[in-house]
């Protein structure tokens, strides 16, 4: 049975993570659906006033990318770049967000913060570089844009949080906690709240927990 799409032409939406893979390719999509944004780039990105210097390679080539977003809609298309897991710096860029778009309509969070390694091996601060991004993030936004009228909050997620995998611990804990965290919302009958992934070698997974949605309550077809 076909689901509807869930974005709206009219609408305003934040997008983070927009310098990775995930959150450019929403961007594309919203931004060719006639959307107003705000995407929101890691801080370790380069800065917008660096992009059309960079050497060739991929980070040349998504900055390439989201200069054609810029140019092609300067008006409702705008770029920043925030730490989501400082709440100092998530509550300005929401704030910021809702004045640039006059509402918040829905959210994409799609920081793609990743780890590797033996779990004997990795430090703290190694932990909290990928938890922070993804899961504190996560909690900030929900909690920062809770009085707002949101459509629905997307979260990327990964099959890493099902499958596992060897040196996989901090991304397998941040992608079962964004899983949960749809679920949990949804089920609470609160903003619809799916959460996609894509695994390391390119398999695209996804959970998603959408009240009112025809499909099963244990849908993995990736519809959102």
């Amino acid at each position: 049975m076909a689901v509807g799409q869930a974005w709206r032409a009219d609408a305003g939406y934040l997008v983070t993570g927009a310098s990775g893979e995930a959150g450019l390719s929403f961007a594309e999509q919203l931004a060719e659906a006639g959307a107003r944004l705000v995407l929101v780039g890691d801080p370790q990105f380069p800065a917008e006033s660096e992009w059309a210097t960079l050497p060739a390679g991929a980070e040349r080539a998504r900055a390439g990318r989201l200069a054609a977003l810029r140019a092609a809609r300067p008006d409702a298309v705008t770029y920043r770049t925030a730490d989501l897991a400082d709440p100092e710096q998530a509550r300005l860029l929401v704030e910021e967000a809702r004045t640039l778009l006059g509402a918040v309509n829905g959210v994409l969070h799609c920081a793609d913060a990743r780890g590797t390694g033996l779990v004997a091996l990795k430090s703290r601060e190694d932990f909290e570089a990928v938890l922070g991004a993804r899961v504190r993030s996560t909690l900030l936004l929900e909690e920062l844009l809770a009085s707002d009228d949101l459509d629905f909050f997307l979260s990327g997620s990964a099959t890493t949080g099902i499958v596992g995998g060897f040196g996989q611990a901090d991304n397998c804990a941040a992608a079962a906690f964004l899983d949960a965290f749809a679920a949990a919302g949804s089920a609470e009958g609160a903003t619809p709240s799916p959460s996609t992934g894509r695994s390391g070698s390119g398999t695209t997974g996804s959970s998603c927990r959408w009240p009112g949605c025809p499909r099963s309550a244990s849908c993995t077809s990736g519809c959102a």
